[in-house]
């Protein structure tokens, strides 16, 4: 799934070409998969198909989506560790999509909440974190898109020494001293994330033998002024690149919280969890 991870880009313009019935099936035993399985908190999330032209629906994407065939919305509690199982369960559905060729674009603002929820079951403690359109990429970019990657740097990402680090928060990690892990964190680097603000830090314990996650928070953001935190998604979505990058390599582990005693001298620096490997990589 490496080369997944690499060829998953943001798609807004779509070519209108239908999903036979075989496709929607594939799809839809997608999602009714993953919303079976918990996030490494043990939260359920729920995820439905929602053709585009089904009648009364206006998902409102504000002309940043063009002709996709069908939305995903993704359901579930408006509680912090909920977000991030949120993040990683739905960030592993794009990438099965994005291996059936489909395109995809992680939506968390720009979309009417309420015309969603008019076609999904969902509670009070509930949310609807984000959406997806889907359908195949259209063969060429609108100028208006071409624009908009352009403003959100879509296609740059943080480098290595501001996002992982070696032993503590104070050294960072070089590619030579990750070792074999050097390709499971490059994948982790370009992952998507809200508005690309890449608010995750990683830190590889002395024994090689821990990786702990980091929330980067940043309390100014828009997107956490939406009644969550919408970076908490983004977290699971590198949780997730991480876990699938080492499923490739042949390296097993769990993710767990642990009391770490790594020092944090930034009080917007948030710890989430840790992914244990199962054996020391030298």
């Amino acid at each position: 799934m490496i080369h997944v991870i690499k060829k998953r880009k943001s798609v807004r313009t779509f070519s209108k070409q239908p999903f036979n019935e075989e496709l929607i099936t594939s799809i839809n035993t997608i999602i009714t998969e993953y919303s079976k399985s918990v996030g490494p908190f043990g939260n359920l999330c729920r995820f439905t198909l929602i053709p585009a032209l089904v009648e009364g629906f206006k998902p409102g994407t504000y002309g940043f989506i063009k002709d996709p065939e069908a939305y995903i919305a993704g359901i579930c509690k408006n509680d912090n560790e909920a977000l991030v199982d949120f993040g990683y369960t739905f960030e592993k559905i794009i990438l099965e999509l994005t291996a059936l060729n489909l395109g995809t674009c992680w939506l968390g603002g720009t979309f009417k909440r309420e015309s969603f929820k008019s076609n999904l079951h969902i509670t009070g403690s509930e949310l609807i974190p984000a959406v997806t359109p889907i359908g195949f990429p259209a063969e060429h970019r609108r100028v208006f898109e071409k624009g908009m990657r352009k403003i959100a740097q879509s296609d740059r990402r943080k480098p290595w020494e501001v996002l992982f680090f070696d032993g503590g928060l104070l050294t960072p990690l070089s590619k030579q001293s990750a070792g074999e892990l050097s390709i499971v964190f490059e994948m982790v680097r370009i992952g998507p994330s809200a508005s690309n603000k890449q608010p995750w830090v990683l830190v590889l314990s002395e024994d090689r033998t821990l990786i702990h996650f980091f929330l980067n928070f940043m309390p100014g953001y828009t997107g956490n002024k939406m009644g969550f935190e919408m970076q908490r998604l983004d977290i699971g979505i590198a949780m997730a690149h991480l876990e699938i990058a080492c499923d490739a390599i042949g390296i097993s582990g769990t993710f767990k919280a642990i009391s770490h005693r790594i020092r944090v001298h930034d009080e917007n620096l948030k710890y989430i969890t840790t992914y244990h490997l199962q054996d020391p990589i030298d």
